[in-house]
Formats: structure tokens, sequence, C-alpha cells
């Protein structure tokens, strides 16, 4: 397999019907929940885990990365954005990533002990380049109509994982204290970039994903 791209939720892997990928079949491989898709000349496919979250997306990652031997591994789907760092429907492609979630609590505090794993520094060059194509931007948004997309664009940036659904303003500053540039939140990035980098085929990594909140109260389905 030339490429793995992970999905936690179905929806997030139908989005690929509306790209210029060709999606094929699904498939039971190996017990893995997979999708053909080809891009261009590179055969892959796209995965989903049976539940979203840390531990579903990294059994699934360590199994399929072992099975397929990719080149190349991707994820994409929905986040949280950080109010002053991103937008809606901002693009966010996570140079680094980290669980919020480590650390220790004692005597009623809690005391974090975040470990980030990173995109290599060659392919972060190329993914600096990528986000600052405009014209890439402007392919990205055709026949796309909703009124946050005339602010909204690519960056690269910061991205923290957890297992929890995060809906409240004051636990995303909370998390805020971890990284000053904080971009985006979500529940699985971590799990791949470690499944990813500590596999034996060790293949080029990376993720992406579109802000849809803010991780506040507002937080729903819309």
């Amino acid at each position: 397999s030339d490429f793995l791209i992970f999905c936690a939720l179905s929806k997030e892997r139908a989005a690929f019907q509306m790209t210029d990928a060709v999606v094929g079949p699904m498939s039971t491989i190996a017990g893995l929940n997979c999708q053909e898709v080809v891009i261009g000349e590179f055969k892959g496919f796209c995965i989903t885990p049976q539940r979203m979250g840390l531990v579903n997306m990294a059994i699934t990652a360590v199994k399929a990365i072992e099975v397929f031997q990719p080149k190349l591994v991707g994820m994409s789907g929905i986040c949280a954005g950080v109010d002053g760092e991103s937008k809606f429907l901002d693009i966010v492609v996570g140079d680094i990533c980290w669980e919020y979630q480590t650390g220790k609590f004692k005597d009623n505090r809690f005391f974090q002990e975040p470990y980030q794993a990173s995109v290599s520094n060659q392919l972060r060059v190329h993914l600096e380049q990528i986000v600052e194509q405009k014209e890439l931007l402007i392919s990205l948004k055709s026949n796309l109509y909703d009124s946050e997309l005339k602010d909204s664009g690519m960056r690269l940036g910061p991205i923290s994982s957890g297992s929890a659904v995060i809906a409240d303003i004051s636990k995303m500053e909370e998390i805020g204290i971890q990284h000053r540039k904080w971009a985006a939140l979500e529940m699985e990035m971590y799990a791949l970039y470690e499944a990813a980098s500590q596999s034996l085929c060790r293949p080029i990594f990376f993720g992406a994903k579109s802000v849809v909140d803010m991780g506040d109260s507002s937080k729903g389905d819309a």
C-alpha cells in the first residue's frame, strides 16, 4: 500500500467522495474497516476504528501500519479550534501533537506532563510551503458557500489530543497553558503520530483537520 488515511468517523471518511480521489469499495482486511482510495497514481486505504478516541485509534493504527507497510500515513477529520489561534473552517495541520491528559493528580491539583510527537523536519518544510499556496486554498473552497469560509485558511500548528469531548471554555483555557501557540483540539491524532513513529516501517505521517467549533458550550452537531 502506498498510503493509509485514518478517519475517526464514517462521516469523515465519506467526505472523500466529494474530492478528486477515486473512492472504491469497502472491505474487511485483518479485521480492519477499510475502503479503497486512489489519489493520482497512488493506491491506498482509508480506515476507521471501531470507536473514536485515542485508544481505539492507537490499536487500529498500529495494526494497519504493520499489515499494510505504507510509505505515508495521514489523518483527516474535524476538530475544535482555539480562540485567537484558529478560526471556523480553518484547516489545521499538526506539526506537533500531544495528549493533554498525561500527568499526575496530587493534593487536588493536576500537574501536567505532556509528551510530544512531531512530523519530520523535512516534511514540515513541505507542509509549510503547501499551506501558503493561495491557489490550493481557493480550490478547496470551491462550491462551498458557508459564510465562515470567507476568512478561513490553512495553517501549520500544535494540536492536542484527548479522550473526552470538550465543550467547556474553562477546560480549553486549562489545556491552553501547555502550549502558547496551541491551535486545535481533537481526539485521535497523537495516537496516530506515536503509532507511525514507533512502527518498524517508519512511514511519513501527518494529520489535517478542519475547525468546526471552538470547544465551548455552543458545541453541537451543526
